[in-house]
């Protein structure tokens, strides 16, 4: 599947870039970020598919495919990359991924791709349990860099304000990503 192209008059807000990426797939847009959009079959998708005459199977229920666009010189462009192709994008809702869609179940890709959504879930829950752990004068690593906890920072959901110990002191907000999970063991409470 290769890209396709919408022109566009002036830059298309986020509500017709939904509209178009529901025209090209024939899915529910679920998620829409820049760049992309999480595209689920479900029941809603089915419906529209019936009232405008056409055929619809229902193994092809919860169907992920995941749309990636760019506004570039006055075009929309849309490529979709199924599930089944394994893409590289796994922020997909758990809802979705732990929906089992009889056409794929058996797709040794779609099943690997699923298991990676779950995986990122779980690696990114771990993340936000570490960050919520920590109290005052905790010290931990971010980029090789070491730093100690001060609060948890008040914009930004699971970040923590922190001191950067090599810099001589600087406040950062850190998020729970940027954390060095291989050296959690060596936290320290000072």
């Amino acid at each position: 599947m290769g890209w396709w192209g919408q022109r566009c008059y002036g830059k298309p807000s986020m509500g017709e870039v939904r509209k178009y990426i529901e025209e090209d797939t024939g899915l529910t847009v679920k998620s829409l970020k820049f760049g992309y959009a999480v595209c689920v079959e479900d029941k809603d998708a089915q419906d529209r598919a019936i009232a405008k005459g056409r055929q619809v199977n229902p193994d092809y229920l919860n169907f992920i495919c995941i749309a990636l666009w760019q506004y570039r010189n006055d075009n929309l462009m849309i490529k979709q990359i199924e599930e089944t192709m394994s893409p590289a994008k796994t922020d997909v809702s758990l809802k979705y991924a732990n929906a089992i869609c009889k056409a794929t179940k058996n797709n040794e890709w779609a099943t690997k791709w699923r298991q990676k959504v779950r995986d990122y879930h779980i690696k990114r829950n771990a993340e936000a349990k570490l960050a919520r752990s920590f109290q005052a004068g905790d010290r931990f690593f971010v980029f090789g860099q070491s730093y100690r906890f001060i609060r948890k920072a008040i914009r930004g959901k699971n970040c923590v304000l922190a001191e950067n110990i090599d810099e001589n002191g600087k406040l950062y907000r850190i998020k729970p990503w940027q954390i060095d999970m291989t050296r959690v063991p060596l936290l320290e409470r000072c």
